[in-house]
């Protein structure tokens, strides 16, 4: 299945479409760009169906549901597509289901005739003239890249004749191209002039469009990107592709930085980024460019007509790390990081997305997500030096003078550039669009929903209205199709709640590790939590740093889930009003023996996360009173920190001694210090339990700042 939020669709041009059927269409009849519905290519029993088939026999049923379409009034286009789709599913005689998302049939396909309506099934052997054409038709069927997309028969042609935004996808292909032209990224070539030992290393390319929409929801722009299909990429075309993406609580870190120096904030995305990378590798990449797309192609540049193939194709040597490529990302990160260090900016050792440059007028601090750069700068000389080196470099570039949106987060920064505000109410409310279903089945409850858990969130019995567990068939029905959905809306929330809302942080972790053994009991809690969120739309989260004090709030919730084991859950605080900076909720990998032992593992991690800040702090304060400073670690056991601060016997600490060593080698040298805080008051308490009442809304206002 296509997921619906999925924001992309592959337009290729490996079939014959019947174009006076889709031109026939109405605009409304099929979404071939915006999130589109559920497709599916073919359950289990279309399998048996098409085995049955192969056997002989016949079944008029075989294409049902094979594809949904999203139509006006009536189904007509699912009748006008199902034979042409039936040929291309039962083109595959032996079928699995791993063989559909692989894209190969697991053996020779027969081919199949059409006699008065029924199929009628013979040998490929059977005919010699036939044989060719078949198995030329099964390769394109069976390529892993388009499967699906075959059975929707969309091209670039149909995208500019059907859906919405149909001149803004127009403008944005020829945009695509023209963007390529630009930017040189390679030479055109014919086939027959590229060595046989190197005809390995063509590789298809494909036009993806997306309608991109702002973090409050309304429509932006629409953007299109011709991309190389990197799967079929020879592996010895390249040697690293890793690349790196800044860390959230860098982020943050940042933007509290911003708000204690009042400096200002703006934001830089590079147009075509990875076509600035030149491409060097010892051999030669190629992309065929697809018929539909070389005719546009051809338009904007006529010297190409000569290099087009019978078939209409284009191809062209690459000279440029094209989108798609695997070691394109880390190309184009090598390429930003050597412009950036030109200007005189240092990279940092603790985050290599982060830079940070000093003058004796001011401080410039960069966050790079691919892209996408983010500066805190107390200077406008340095924002200025910045804008025009890369826009020398890059030639294009959006600039926002004052940052409006980040990393899909919406950000407000008060005129004196002392507050800042977080949120993703159009992306919180796209999400609840998209499960009102599950709202209304699994989320009936009663008056307001004050907290996104109730008491019972470890709970993992699922206990319907007859009090029985459900049947052997309910529980595969729940593994295979609504785990999936499950899995999808928690790492939907789980994007929300890194970001902007760490209230609903716990029970999303706790989702997260349930998502293969979903139940019932499972998407009422999820039910809970999307109506938590639709009634706190509104609710932001406020960064507001008066001083460049860290404090670290740390507990654990002894052996609470099924299995015995524990539950860790921290928050970072910067300032008196401990200014957001990084809060997590994580299941402990160990079992603890008791709740001491549980509180010490928590320790632990929350102070690995501390030895990566402060360096990071030292870094861009140079070592001032502002990065030298003792980090506060509150707990509430007081057990945990007597042996972390005094001497005791080895004898009853021994299954834990690595990790209280390591605590107290930075409370020795006053990296942390330990203080006893009471559990009322533990901001780390709503990470660990579901907590209810007054309580919460009290530790709520402390971790969100508001």
């Amino acid at each position: 299945t296509i997921s619906q939020t999925d924001a992309l669709t592959r337009i290729t041009n490996n079939d014959n479409t019947n174009t006076e059927q889709l031109n026939s269409l109405d605009e409304g009849d099929i979404t071939l760009i915006a999130p589109p519905p559920p497709i599916k290519v073919m359950d289990n029993t279309m399998m048996n169906n098409n085995q049955a088939n192969s056997e002989g026999h016949n079944n008029n049923n075989t294409t049902e549901g094979i594809i949904r379409t999203r139509t006006s009034e009536n189904n007509t286009v699912e009748k006008q597509y199902q034979n042409e789709t039936e040929q291309t599913i039962h083109n595959f005689t032996d079928v699995t289901e791993d063989n559909i998302l692989r894209g190969k049939p697991k053996r020779k396909a027969a081919e199949m005739n059409h006699k008065d309506g029924r199929p009628e099934w013979r040998n490929n052997n059977d005919d010699n003239n036939q044989t060719t054409n078949t198995n030329k038709r099964n390769k394109r069927t069976a390529m892993i890249s388009t499967i699906i997309y075959q059975a929707l028969r969309l091209t670039v042609k149909q995208a500019l004749n059907s859906g919405n935004y149909i001149q803004e996808t127009r403008k944005a292909i020829i945009e695509e191209i023209q963007n390529m032209l630009e930017y040189n990224v390679g030479r055109y070539i014919k086939r027959k002039d590229i060595p046989r030992r190197y005809a390995k290393n063509i590789l298809r390319s494909f036009m993806f469009i997306k309608h991109k929409v702002k973090p409050n929801g309304e429509y932006d722009k629409t953007k299109a990107r011709l991309v190389g299909n990197g799967k079929s990429q020879n592996i010895d075309t390249f040697d690293m592709i890793s690349s790196s993406t800044v860390a959230l609580h860098a982020v943050f870190l940042l933007l509290n930085t911003a708000s204690y120096l009042q400096a200002k904030v703006s934001s830089y995305d590079i147009k075509g980024a990875f076509l600035n990378a030149a491409y060097k590798e010892e051999e030669p990449t190629y992309m065929l460019i697809d018929k539909d797309t070389a005719s546009i192609w051809c338009q904007l540049d006529p010297s190409a007509s000569t290099f087009l193939t019978e078939t209409g194709e284009l191809l062209i040597q690459l000279d440029k790390y094209i989108y798609g490529l695997k070691q394109a990302p880390l190309k184009f990160q090598l390429h930003l990081q050597e412009t950036l260090k030109q200007l005189g900016y240092q990279q940092s050792k603790q985050d290599d997305c982060i830079f940070f440059k000093r003058t004796s007028t001011g401080i410039s601090i960069l966050s790079t997500h691919v892209d996408d750069i983010l500066q805190v700068s107390t200077d406008n000389t340095l924002t200025k030096e910045l804008h025009d080196h890369l826009l020398k470099k890059y030639t294009t570039i959006t600039f926002n003078d004052r940052i409006d949106s980040y990393l899909g987060m919406t950000v407000n920064q008060s005129p004196d550039n002392h507050t800042i505000q977080l949120s993703q109410v159009g992306y919180a409310q796209k999400l609840l669009e998209q499960n009102k279903d599950i709202m209304d089945k699994y989320g009936k409850y009663h008056g307001k929903i004050t907290t996104p858990a109730a008491d019972n969130l470890f709970d993992e019995e699922d206990i319907n209205p007859t009090n029985q567990l459900p049947t052997e068939s309910e529980k595969d029905s729940l593994k295979s199709e609504e785990s999936n959905r499950l899995l999808k809306i928690t790492m939907s929330l789980m994007y929300l709640a890194r970001l902007t809302r760490p209230d609903i942080l716990l029970p999303v972790t706790y989702l997260a590790s349930r998502t293969h053994v979903a139940t019932q009991l499972d998407y009422t809690k999820v039910a809970r939590i999307l109506n938590y969120l639709q009634q706190s739309i509104g609710k932001t989260l406020t960064l507001q740093c008066n001083e460049f004090q860290l404090h670290a709030y740390c507990d654990a919730s002894y052996g609470i889930h099924s299995d015995g084991k524990s539950h860790t859950g921290y928050f970072i605080g910067i300032g008196k009003n401990n200014s957001f900076l990084l809060a997590r909720s994580v299941k402990q990998k160990l079992t603890a023996v008791s709740s001491t032992d549980a509180e010490i593992i928590a320790l632990t991690e929350v102070t690995k996360t501390i030895n990566w800040l402060v360096p990071l702090i030292k870094e861009l304060f140079n070592n001032d009173n502002n990065s030298n400073k003792t980090v506060i670690t509150y707990q509430d056991n007081i057990s945990a920190i007597l042996l972390n601060t005094t001497k005791t016997k080895q004898k009853r600490s021994r299954h834990i001694l690595t990790k209280l060593c390591y605590i107290k080698e930075y409370v020795t040298n006053n990296t942390i210090q330990l203080q006893y805080l009471r559990t009322n008051d533990m901001i780390a308490d709503i990470l660990t339990k579901p907590i209810q009442g007054h309580q919460y809304q009290q530790l709520l206002k402390q971790l969100m700042n508001n």
